[in-house]
């Protein structure tokens, strides 16, 4: 038999796994994320990038929070 991969997330230092955002949670992180998107179409980048970081450690697993992370950044040093 094949021996399987453990794909849980690493544990937190203290030993626990991290808990996914609660509702409450989950709503200020979208308002968070719309708000720096707002903030990337008018070029204030560095703001967003502090909105889209909040973003993505509240819920590092959101594909798209990521995603605008890294475009935003993209679109900062102007594709490079």
């Amino acid at each position: 038999m094949a021996s399987e991969e453990n794909t849980s997330p690493p544990p937190q230092e203290d030993g626990r796994y991290p808990q996914p955002p609660t509702p409450a949670q989950r709503k200020r992180l979208q308002k968070c994320y719309e708000h720096a998107n707002v903030q990337m179409r008018q070029e204030n980048y560095d703001y967003a990038t502090e909105l889209f970081t909040q973003c993505v450690l509240g819920d590092p697993g959101n594909l798209l929070y990521v995603q605008g992370f890294l475009g935003n950044l993209k679109q900062k040093y102007n594709n490079n």
